[in-house]
């Protein structure tokens, strides 16, 4: 996962510089390997860190988290001025007109990376913590070797 996110943050390099932010990568040590398409956790990443970006203002920092929880390492972005309070989620159908309400551009990234987190087995939700909100999905820790 740790090595998946710095790709992710280095691609995403470009895009953060344009839009004035910076980017800081917090990741917790010895994550669990997990259950994941890497080239879908890659686009997936990418696709919720452009529409993330849409929330933020000109100037300001994204931190993209990865920790353990009990149910699996959670990845999330963070931003202290993230514009993601009006934000909410329709669970009841992901095809419908609006999927996502709160969000203009930025929207169709959200609801990109949404689809392709649920490919993963994950779902994506907003988060918070202290001064910062944001978003993010947790991804099912890998059993595969569990029995070696």
């Amino acid at each position: 996962v740790g090595s998946t996110i710095a790709e992710v943050a280095h691609s995403m390099e470009s895009i953060m510089k344009s839009a004035g932010c910076h980017t800081e990568l917090v990741i917790q040590h010895g994550l669990s390997p997990v259950t994941a398409d890497r080239r879908l956790l890659i686009s997936a990443l990418q696709s919720l860190w452009q529409g993330f970006l849409g929330t933020m203002p000109e100037g300001n920092y994204i931190e993209c988290r990865a920790r353990k929880t009990p149910l699996g390492v959670r990845l999330s972005l963070h931003g202290k001025n993230a514009l993601f309070s009006e934000v909410k989620f329709s669970n009841t159908n992901l095809s419908s007109t609006q999927p996502i309400t709160g969000l203009a551009g930025s929207s169709v990234d959200i609801i990109t990376a949404r689809g392709m987190f649920a490919l993963l087995g994950a779902d994506l939700s907003k988060s918070s913590s202290k001064q910062t909100a944001g978003i993010g999905a947790t991804l099912q820790i890998s059993h595969q070797l569990q029995m070696v």
